[in-house]
This record gives structure tokens, sequence and C-alpha cells, in this order.
């Protein structure tokens, strides 16, 4: 049975292949918001990407696809890195931690933090934290995060992010056979 322990996806510049999914996120994205990959031993990204966020709105304003993988989320806590290099007046305020299928069809919440209340009005690596619960992935399943900005302004405003960090999981991968135990049969 090989088990590699907890995935660390690394942001990359590829686009995510899914594109900017609201996915589990009840809100629309933000004008020019990005989905990155985030991979296993990746090389991180050096591109920046501006979302917009509306006035008086809170707008998915960045979007991390980790792929499809053999494995299952045990509980625990993820963290997730945003590297904010244009900051704006406005508030990292929550992520979703969301499983989307092969379609890009959001499937499943396995986490959300909606009060993180990191304020972008600084550049540097921002991090949160969000309580993930058990899932089992299936063929053609892969993990979707989506970061959330709230702007409390009277006009739009933009942030500029860089894919570079790490979002630490507690993703295992393993083989059809490690599944197969984990399912019972």
């Amino acid at each position: 049975m090989a088990v590699t322990g907890f995935v660390i996806a690394k942001q990359v510049d590829a686009a995510a292949p899914c594109g900017m999914l609201a996915a589990c996120s009840p809100l629309a994205n933000g004008t020019g918001s990005a989905g990155r990959n985030a991979v296993e031993g990746g090389t991180g990204g050096t591109s920046e990407v501006t979302s917009q966020i509306a006035a008086k709105s809170a707008q998915n304003f960045a979007g991390f696809e980790i792929e499809d993988s053999l494995g299952f989320v045990t509980p625990g806590d993820w963290t997730v890195r945003v590297d904010v290099t244009t900051a704006a007046a406005m508030n990292w305020s929550r992520v979703y931690v969301c499983v989307v299928n092969a379609a890009c069809s959001s499937l499943a919440t396995i986490g959300s933090n909606v009060s993180v209340g990191i304020s972008l009005s600084t550049t540097g690596i921002k991090t949160a934290t969000v309580t993930c619960s058990q899932y089992i992935l299936q063929p053609g399943e892969k993990i979707y995060i989506v970061c959330v900005a709230e702007n409390g302004t009277f006009g739009a405003l933009s942030v500029g992010w860089t894919p570079n960090q790490n979002i630490d999981t507690t993703l295992i991968r393993g083989t059809a056979r490690l599944r197969r135990l984990i399912e019972g049969y």
C-alpha cells in the first residue's frame, strides 16, 4: 500500500483546468479573478493575478484546483496562503474547500471558514485555516479552494496576488488498494 502522507500543494502559474469556479462558494467571481493549479511538488508561480471586487460586496478573488487523486481527506485543518503583491483596502473574508467532478460541477463542501478577517491592505503572505471533514475522493473528483474578498468601499477595488504559496492539506494520496481498505471491501 503506497501512502505518501499529507499533500502539500504548491500554487503555480498554470490556469486551473476548471478555470475560476465559484464551486461551493455562494458568491460570484470578481472581475479578473482566476483559478490556478496547485500541484504537489510544483514550482511556485511568478505572474500576478489582478482581481477586482465590486463596491460594497463580497466576491471570489482566487481559486486553487488540486488535481484528481486516488485518496481521501482526513478530518483536520488545512492552511491556505495567498501572496498579496498589490494591496487594496479590503479583507480576505472567507475560504471554501470544495469537491468538484470532472465536469467542474460542485459536489460537496468539505470545509469553510466564513470569518477569516485578514486585511489585504498590505502586501505579503496572508494565511487562513480551514477545518475540513472526511471525504473519500471518487475517480475524476478533485479539490477546489475558493478565496473571498470583501470590499466595504463605495468603489470597485483591485487586489493583486501571485500564485506561489503552499496549501497544506489533510489529503492522503494512495493506491486503489488503499481506497478499498478505507471503503471496507
